[in-house]
């Protein structure tokens, strides 16, 4: 898992627990919703959204940059591909929905992830990330600061949906998850 070992070496605190508890409600709100049947996983690392998808009957596959990753999912019976994000090798229109949690604030310029997960998506692009305007964003600029955690690439509201956009998508839906830690866009290809 590279940088992010030691954050998953160990069980989710309450914190993290009541994030993902939050992000399974969007993902099982939108997947019923708009009849998502079958998903990627850009950068799925730890696998719990992935496993909680596949659980609720999305035929589901993650993909991540790290090989120990890719190595663990695989030993725990999780489909999941070694792949960058700004190369996926798959075909166009393949997925109902390709969606990411906490990867592309990583990216210095997550252009060509976004325009990538549009192309193998048919119709939908979830992306949740940071709000590093929130409360909890300025305590992770500190730990940023300290060194306790990877670069993420502050970025706002406006500028993600813009981003978007620009790949041609939509803006379906948004929302804050857990106190507004976290941000989540739900669009759609433009037509």
């Amino acid at each position: 898992m590279g940088e992010w070992e030691p954050v998953f070496r160990k069980d989710l605190n309450w914190f993290g627990r009541r994030l993902k508890e939050r992000q399974f409600r969007v993902l099982d709100r939108i997947s019923k919703k708009y009849g998502v049947r079958n998903a990627v996983e850009i950068g799925c690392g730890s696998g719990w959204l992935l496993r909680y998808m596949i659980k609720h009957g999305v035929k589901a596959v993650g993909i991540d940059n790290e090989q120990s990753v890719i190595t663990k999912l695989s030993a725990d019976g999780l489909p999941a591909k070694l792949m960058d994000a700004n190369h996926l090798d798959f075909a166009d229109g393949k997925f109902d929905i390709a969606y990411s949690d906490g990867v592309l604030e990583h990216f210095k310029d997550p252009a060509r992830a976004i325009s990538e997960m549009s192309k193998i998506s048919r119709r939908y692009v979830l992306t949740m990330v940071p709000y590093h305007q929130s409360v909890f964003g300025y305590v992770m600029r500190f730990w940023h600061w300290a060194g306790r955690f990877p670069t993420e690439h502050i970025r706002g509201r406006s500028e993600w949906i813009r981003l978007h956009e620009r790949a041609g998508l939509r803006l379906l839906e948004s929302g804050t998850l857990n106190l507004g830690e976290e941000l989540w866009f739900l669009f759609e290809k433009g037509s």
